[in-house]
């Protein structure tokens, strides 16, 4: 499989008095249980785990492993989470590697925390080769075929 590769695209979020920053987000398709909708996706390094956007969450519906929720933290504090799984797609329009699953953190509560959706570390980046190449402000994957 070839590599797809990205641009850096502009932040939602302002870095203070400064312009926005130019992050690696990516074009997904994220398949729920109710149905799909196509969203830009940080490409996050330092997330142990992939984290949505309650709104879209509610809206695609996510298969919950059960009720119970957990807390995690970060950068933005300690928030209170579900854990789940979702189906997604990365596409550039024209290429597109094959659909797969992402298990997933949902805020408990509405929770504005940047993009709509972070690719953490479990499940993304053990299925791709990801190359962030800050200079030209871009970065590639590529599939892995054969896991190990």
């Amino acid at each position: 499989m070839a590599r797809i590769r990205f641009k850096y695209a502009p932040a939602r979020y302002r870095t203070g008095k400064y312009d926005r920053a130019k992050i690696p987000a990516i074009p997904v398709i994220l398949y729920g249980t109710k149905q799909k909708v196509s969203i830009s996706a940080l490409v996050d390094s330092g997330a142990d785990f992939s984290l949505l956007n309650k709104e879209i969450a509610d809206l695609i519906g996510v298969g919950y492993f059960d009720e119970e929720k957990d807390k995690v933290g970060g950068i933005g504090g300690e928030v209170e989470v579900r854990r789940g799984k979702i189906e997604f797609r990365i596409t550039d329009g024209r290429n597109s590697f094959r659909q797969a699953k992402l298990h997933i953190a949902v805020p408990a509560e509405n929770t504005a925390f940047g993009e709509a959706l972070i690719l953490g570390r479990k499940d993304f980046f053990e299925r791709y080769v990801i190359e962030f190449r800050e200079k030209s402000e871009d970065l590639s994957i590529k599939e892995i075929t054969e896991r190990t």
